[in-house]
């Protein structure tokens, strides 16, 4: 009898069209990308928080004037990079729903 109900539900759960299931399939994947975000922003963040912490306790004053991102400090160079992915991935879940949206309209007006 589950099988029955499965096999009848399916063509109404799964759309007809290339179009349309290539648009369920982005949606599924941009909702798996946003929860590995989920998932990677506290980490990012702990991790350029660590270094930081790391830097305050050497207690050394390190004084530069970079002309390049490549000539900064392997130190800051790093602590850079997490912040960047941090403001990135932040970025991309406050655009993420909008994005989902945006893809998945025309499958749910079929």
């Amino acid at each position: 009898n589950y099988s029955k109900l499965v096999r009848q539900a399916l063509p109404c759960l799964w759309p007809q069209g290339l179009f349309l299931q290539l648009r369920v399939v982005l949606c599924v994947c941009a909702l798996a990308i946003s929860r590995m975000a989920n998932i990677a922003i506290p980490l990012i963040y702990k991790r350029a928080v660590d270094l930081l912490a790391e830097f305050t306790k050497e207690g050394t004053q390190r004084s530069f004037s970079p002309t390049s991102f490549s000539s900064l400090p392997p130190f800051t160079r790093q602590v850079s990079c997490y912040i960047v992915a941090y403001v990135a991935l932040k970025s991309y879940m406050g655009l993420q729903t909008d994005l989902r949206n945006l893809i998945f309209t025309p499958v749910a007006q079929h």
